[in-house]
C-alpha cells in the first residue's frame, strides 16, 4: 500500500471542503509523461517533439523510427528511474534501500495522424520495485523515496488514459478519461525538485487528507475544463470520481479495475492560474489560487 494511505483517507465529514494557494515559481523544470512525477499537459504540445541528437536518449533515435512516428503524431517515451536512500543514524537500524520505476508513456496526436481536429490521447503505465528507507528503517508515514508505494508489485501498473480536445488555439482544453487531480490542480514543476514524497508530486497538506484529490500513479474516472483568456492566465474546473478502493492492495493494485463500486462521492476542483514573465530577463511566475470540495459523506477505513 502507498506509504501515506492512512493519511490520505482521513476521517469523514459532509461535504468537506479544501482550499489550497500557489506559490511563485521561479524555474520551470518539467517530467516525461513517464515519470514518478506530476506532469502538466497545459504545458506541454499534444505530441512533444523528439530530440534526436546524440545522447538524447539512451537508445537513441531508434535509426530514426522514433522521429518518423512524431512526424505522424506518435511520440513513445521509455524511461527508467532508481533512487537510492540510506540511513546513517537514527531510526530502527541502520541500512539503505532503492526503489525503482520503469515508465511507458504514449501521446498521441490524432490531427496530425488522422486529420481529427484538436484530438490527443494520452497513456502512462509503469512498474515499480524495491522498498524504502521510510518502511524498513522508521516512519512510513511519508515515504523518503517518492517513486515507493503505489503501482508496486504488479507488472505492469495503469498511471492515465485519457482524451484530450484543443480548440481555439489552446483557449479551449477538455480531458476525459482515467487520470488524477494531481495532474491539473495545484500542480508546480518544482514539487518533484526534491526526492521525498512530502512534497513531490504535490504537498500532502494541500488535500488535507482527502482521499478525493487523487495524485500519481492512482488514477479515477474523471474530467476537466480549462479555459486560458489570455496567454499567462487560466481558469480550470474538474470533476472525479471519489473511490475508496483507490489505495487497496488487493483490489486496485494494477490500476485496470474500472468499477464503481466503491465510490463515495465526487470531488470538485477549481484553480486560477497565473503564470507571467517577469522582470527584464522574464523569469517563468507561476501563481494559483484554487479550492477544492468533496461531496463523499464518510471514508471507510
Amino acid at each position: 500500500m502507498d506509504g501515506n494511505a492512512e493519511y490520505r483517507r482521513g476521517v469523514g465529514r459532509r461535504g468537506r471542503p479544501i482550499a489550497f494557494v500557489g506559490m511563485l515559481a521561479l524555474g520551470v523544470c518539467l517530467k516525461t509523461p513517464a515519470g514518478a512525477q506530476t506532469v502538466d499537459y497545459s504545458q506541454l504540445p499534444s505530441t512533444q517533439a523528439v530530440d534526436s541528437t546524440p545522447g538524447a536518449a539512451l537508445f537513441g533515435d531508434w535509426d530514426g523510427v522514433r522521429s518518423d512516428l512524431a512526424q505522424r503524431g506518435v511520440n513513445v517515451k521509455i524511461d527508467a528511474l532508481t533512487e537510492f536512500a540510506g540511513n546513517v543514524s537514527g531510526g530502527t537500524r541502520q541500512g539503505s534501500t532503492f526503489a525503482n520505476q520503469i515508465g511507458l508513456g504514449l501521446d498521441v496526436n490524432w490531427e496530425r495522424l488522422a486529420g481529427i481536429t484538436g484530438l490527443s490521447t494520452h497513456a502512462i503505465f509503469v512498474n515499480r520495485s524495491g522498498s524504502s528507507d521510510s518502511r524498513v528503517f522508521g516512519d512510513n508515514l511519508l515515504p523518503v523515496q517518492e517513486i515507493y508505494g503505489s503501482g508496486g508489485d504488479v507488472a505492469v501498473h495503469l498511471v492515465s488514459l485519457f482524451a484530450e480536445e484543443t480548440l481555439f488555439d489552446g483557449q479551449f482544453d477538455i480531458a476525459l478519461g482515467r487520470m488524477n487531480v494531481e495532474n491539473d490542480f495545484a500542480s508546480s514543476p518544482l514539487y518533484c525538485n526534491f526526492l521525498n514524497n512530502a512534497l513531490c508530486g504535490d504537498p500532502k497538506a494541500l488535500p488535507g487528507g482527502d482521499i478525493g484529490h487523487s495524485a500519481y500513479p492512482d488514477a479515477v474516472w474523471g474530467g476537466r475544463l480549462r479555459v486560458r483568456p489570455t496567454s499567462d492566465t487560466s481558469l480550470t474546473v474538474g470533476v472525479y470520481e471519489v473511490n475508496q478502493g483507490l489505495y487497496s492492495n488487493k483490489t486496485y493494485r494494477s490500476g485496470f479495475k474500472f468499477d464503481t463500486s466503491q465510490d463515495s462521492g465526487a470531488y470538485i476542483p477549481i484553480e486560477l492560474a497565473w503564470t507571467p514573465k517577469l522582470g527584464e530577463d522574464e523569469r517563468p511566475g507561476h501563481y494559483k489560487l484554487g479550492f477544492g470540495y468533496d461531496t463523499s459523506s464518510g471514508y471507510q477505513d
